[in-house]
């Protein structure tokens, strides 16, 4: 039996400069904890997967969401 990769999960800030990887580490992720997007390392270079039209319209819902809750916690 071998182990053929090491899988690993890092989380920080999407302004942290994420970690250049082993090509044998492709799969392994990087959670952005302030923007919760989650990178993937290919074995060459960390990559975001596409969001899609109806992730990107419950983004926006949500959003204006948290403006509004944001503008009545200001008000109060």
């Amino acid at each position: 039996m071998r182990l053929e990769t090491t899988i690993k999960r890092y989380i920080g800030s999407s302004t942290e400069q994420k970690p250049e990887l082993a090509q044998s580490d492709a799969g392994s992720s990087f959670m952005e904890e302030n923007t919760g997007r989650i990178a993937r390392w290919t074995g060459r270079e960390w990559v975001y997967p596409p969001i899609g039209e109806n992730e990107t319209e419950l983004l926006h819902a949500v959003l204006e969401r948290l403006d509004t809750l944001v503008e009545l916690v200001d008000n109060l």
